[in-house]
């Protein structure tokens, strides 16, 4: 087993790599000690890459992006130059303990002292075969680990523990620079693959510079939009999403791009209304010219029924970048939000024409024809945004809806999605908020309220919104909607 992981280490593909190699024996003496539960990813952080006590796994993905190239490293080894090499380690996805398996069967003959086992002297000792898989690590433990002990010391002597210097002017390395404007190319591209792909280029720019503010800024932007775009649930993408801000704003405060991304994040993801726009006035003090803090602050600036603020701040992220699709996307939803439903379905008919895989353009038509009970258009945009979503609930719903309007149209529609959403809802995969609207869009006022009800208590991202959404406009008279807008008044304040 030694000479095996020498071979491996020896290779190519480690030898260039002292990362690499120091990962692969951390593991597999982790393995051979006899470890039933794999290693923590804060642990392998800690004492491989030499992360602080301040690591934090969800901010500085180094273990999961190093996880991964080594298991493509290890078998580019088992492809060429180890093809065959008849022990193979190989690490699976979801933990960080390899397995260690013979790639086909070995033949082991007996020591010749081994009388047991040898019979008698003029019969040859039987072969003792071991089957394909099995993991012989018994025996090979006493070797390996002094072959590992030098490995594991050099390890812990290579990789400073302290907490790294953070300069306030620290100049992010060139290679670090290139990785994040890749990524913002394809966050700006606004879909659920296009936004993996970000994620993937900004962890690599935080892997080759872990100082990089923008860096963990541009990731928590795309764990933003991922919850939008339903690529992420929302239970993973927040907290996500606020930590990587958080950390962005602790290495450059002078960032208006890391207190921009705070702000989305704390407004939307905690509910905290009050230091969300707190956040947004300071990133667009530190750079006026920042188009994103304008285009996102003109949102939550809509949610709270404040429409000529708004309009002023999405009209100035579009002097700003006068290309984006997104910007005018959402310009339409507040022209909606204002009471112009016409002119934003206008508006939202030219960013789909100009950008037909523009999501976020169907998602607030479908809103916008749910309100005026247009049932074929809202269909129509319906399906649109779960085929460009490429989400499971999401295209359940569109097919439901499909199949209940054939056979019963708009009524028939309407209770095949309550039926899908409902199921959904069980599973937690689907909001209260827009259950609630469904129910509203059947005309049961009271089901309506009980699902608002249960967005409250959930804290639902979208209860920001509640006061003035147009689709809950029918409500407004209702003594229940009341006492709700003052419960989340109250909630949001804290």
């Amino acid at each position: 087993m030694s000479a095996a992981l020498e071979r491996i280490l020896s290779s190519a593909p480690f030898a260039r790599s002292s990362q690499l190699a120091n990962f692969l024996r951390f593991v597999v003496n982790e393995q051979l000690s006899g470890r039933d539960e794999a290693p923590k990813e804060y642990a392998l952080g800690r004492q491989v890459f030499g992360r602080g006590a301040d690591y934090d796994p969800r901010i500085d993905p180094i273990v999961r992006v190093q996880a991964r190239q080594l298991r493509f490293k290890l078998s580019e080894y088992y492809e060429t130059t180890g093809a065959a090499d008849p022990i193979r380690i190989e690490m699976p996805k979801g933990s960080y303990l390899p397995e260690i398996n013979f790639a086909a069967e070995e033949t082991i003959e007996p020591e010749p002292a081994t009388e047991l086992l040898a019979g008698p002297a003029s019969e040859p000792a039987p072969a003792v075969r071991m089957p394909r898989g099995t993991k012989m690590r018994w025996i090979f433990i006493a070797v390996l680990c002094l072959v590992l002990a030098a490995g594991f010391v050099l390890v812990r002597f290579t990789f400073p523990w302290g907490k790294p210097d953070r300069p306030s002017d620290h100049a992010a390395n060139a290679a670090a620079q290139d990785l994040y404007l890749s990524g913002k190319f394809y966050w700006n591209k606004r879909t659920p693959e296009s936004l993996n792909r970000a994620v993937d280029f900004f962890t690599q720019a935080i892997v080759r510079d872990p100082r990089y503010a923008k860096a963990y800024s541009g990731l928590a932007d795309c764990y933003n939009l991922l919850r939008e775009y339903s690529a992420m649930p929302a239970s993973e993408a927040w907290p996500r999403a606020i930590a990587a801000a958080k950390k962005a704003v602790e290495l450059d405060s002078s960032s208006a791009e890391a207190h921009s991304s705070l702000a989305f994040a704390l407004f939307y993801g905690a509910l905290d209304t009050r230091n969300g726009e707190r956040e947004f006035r300071r990133a667009i003090e530190l750079n006026p010219e920042y188009e994103k803090a304008h285009h996102w602050y003109a949102t939550a600036l809509m949610v709270q029924g404040r429409y000529p603020e708004s309009l002023a701040e999405i009209e100035r992220a579009r002097q700003l970048d006068p290309s984006s699709t997104a910007i005018l996307a959402d310009k339409g939803f507040i022209l909606f939000y204002q009471g112009h439903p016409d002119q934003a379905v206008a508006l939202l008919r030219q960013v789909e024409a100009a950008e037909p895989a523009s999501q976020s353009a169907h998602t607030y038509l479908a809103a916008i024809y749910l309100t005026q009970r247009d049932s074929g258009n809202y269909l129509l945009e319906l399906q649109k945004a779960a085929e460009l979503s490429n989400n499971e609930p999401a295209q359940a719903i569109w097919t439901a809806a499909r199949e209940g309007f054939a056979g019963g149209g708009a009524h028939g529609m309407f209770e095949r999605i309550l039926e899908v959403q409902q199921n959904l809802l069980k599973d937690g995969r689907w909001p209260h908020y827009d259950v609630a609207k469904t129910f509203l869009a059947m005309g049961k006022r009271q089901e309506a309220l009980d699902q608002l009800q249960a967005a409250v208590q959930n804290r639902e991202m979208d209860i920001v919104a509640l006061g003035n959404d147009p689709s809950f406009a029918g409500l407004h008279s209702e003594p229940r909607f009341q006492e709700l807008e003052k419960q989340l008044k109250l909630s949001l304040r804290t």
